[in-house]
């Protein structure tokens, strides 16, 4: 069975600890929605640190391209890559998360999908 493909997107340039975020963010994420149907696909695993930024986005666009879904991370929003990134997955029809502020906390406690 192939599996479906989640895209994890989120501001990488001018963060120093990137990769940790999305490391963090691809367990919580994996831990949601496990991984018998889902494969995962982030943007430090796909291009090395030495890249242009062009360079990266284009890879990083390719692979979104073939995901069914993409999650965004807090503060994506004042990334110029992830911007571009929400603009292809509305105009390509892709389900969209956008996790809350506090989600790579470690004591956050996922409410979002939960019933009061």
């Amino acid at each position: 069975m192939k599996k479906n493909k989640i895209y994890i997107a989120g501001p990488v340039t001018g963060i120093p600890d990137y990769q940790e975020r999305f490391r963090k963010a691809k367990e919580k994420i994996v831990a949601e929605y496990g991984t018998e149907q889902f494969e995962y696909v982030i943007p430090s695993e796909l291009c090395p640190s030495h890249w242009s930024w062009l360079r990266s986005m284009v890879k990083c666009v390719w692979h979104l391209l073939k995901c069914q879904m993409v999650v965004f991370l807090p503060g994506w929003e004042k990334s110029k890559g992830a911007t571009i990134e929400n603009n292809i997955a509305h105009r390509t029809h892709k389900a969209i998360r956008y996790l809350p502020l506090n989600y790579l906390c470690d004591n956050h406690i996922e409410s979002e999908y939960m019933d009061d």
